[in-house]
């Protein structure tokens, strides 16, 4: 279940299921999993990229998940928490040290052709 979560994020970022953000923020930044919106970081060094840096493929690691095998994303949780918005992925999320666990955990940073 965990690898195909990665594969949904993965095939999404291939297909370039990109759509336009009412904002009037460019639709080739942002691509559209089904069930999130993410804003992706267009820069001069790779003009032709866009990456997404910190996109969740798996559940964070607290309370009773701590110390134990990963648990897939829940996506309806995802969806949830957005509210419908478009999630900024243009910078990487907060570090996770010991003992001072975040939601920064199981995030993949994917780049993508710009489209």
């Amino acid at each position: 279940m965990l690898f195909s979560t990665f594969l949904v994020l993965a095939m999404g970022l291939a297909l370039h299921e990109y759509t336009l953000a009412s904002d009037g923020m460019s639709s080739n930044n942002i691509v559209d999993l089904g069930y999130a919106k993410y804003l992706g970081n267009h820069t001069d060094i790779w003009p032709n990229t866009v990456s997404y840096l910190g996109l969740p493929y798996a559940e964070p690691p607290l309370e009773h998940r701590r110390f134990r095998a990963p648990v897939p994303l829940n996506t309806a949780r995802i969806t949830k928490e957005s509210n419908g918005k478009v999630i900024d992925a243009k910078s990487y999320p907060n570090f996770c040290i010991q003992g001072a666990l975040s939601r920064g955990l199981f995030t993949s940073k994917f780049i993508s052709p710009l489209g």
